[in-house]
């Protein structure tokens, strides 16, 4: 569609041949998952060093870490369209300090964005509960997802109408939106 895309992210032969898949250009960062405030204090000013040499129009980051960090560069950097992806909430398996220290990061980097998509209505109604951002800055596309879905290998004419009721009947999914249905029958472990 005429953008030029790039992927910011550590270099790895996954995320080369990602590109290269997908026609896109990789700017290597180093970052780490855990905190580390001098690391991340690099990390943030090598996002910011590559913001202000690019002067993208959009940027899109997810992650916590790389969200927060990234949202903060964009924001300085006043890119014109800041989105942020929640894919997760790290703080929801912490307590304490711990707990209080990742949903301000959560909420700092929705600040900075000018959209906050939320992969699944449960993650966008906890957002919201929480005070992380405000639905009206929040979006879901259709049901929710993260990588979309493959359309072939959940296509409903390679299993006929009965098969999908009938799976449906077993798993007591009638009258229900389902993603993607097994017809792998599922048995009682033997003793």
């Amino acid at each position: 569609r005429g953008y030029i895309v790039y992927l910011m992210c550590p270099k790895s032969d996954l995320t080369m041949t990602f590109c290269k898949k997908e026609n896109a250009t990789l700017l290597p960062v180093k970052i780490k998952r855990e905190i580390s405030l001098l690391s991340d204090l690099f990390s943030f000013f090598q996002i910011l060093y590559i913001l202000l040499r690019l002067r993208p129009d959009i940027v899109n980051f997810g992650t916590p870490k790389i969200g927060l960090l990234g949202m903060i560069a964009s924001k300085c950097c006043f890119i014109p369209k800041r989105i942020y992806t929640c894919r997760g909430f790290r703080y929801e398996h912490e307590h304490g300090w711990m707990k209080k220290i990742l949903m301000l990061t959560e909420k700092i980097s929705a600040m900075c964005a000018h959209q906050v998509v939320c992969i699944s209505p449960s993650l966008r109604s906890l957002g919201v509960n929480n005070k992380l951002f405000d639905v009206s800055k929040s979006i879901l596309i259709s049901k929710g997802s993260s990588n979309g879905i493959d359309l072939k290998y959940f296509n409903k004419e390679s299993i006929s109408a009965e098969e999908i009721a009938i799976a449906k009947n077993q798993f007591g999914l009638e009258n229900t939106f389902v993603y993607g249905l097994s017809l792998i029958h599922i048995s009682e472990p033997t003793r």
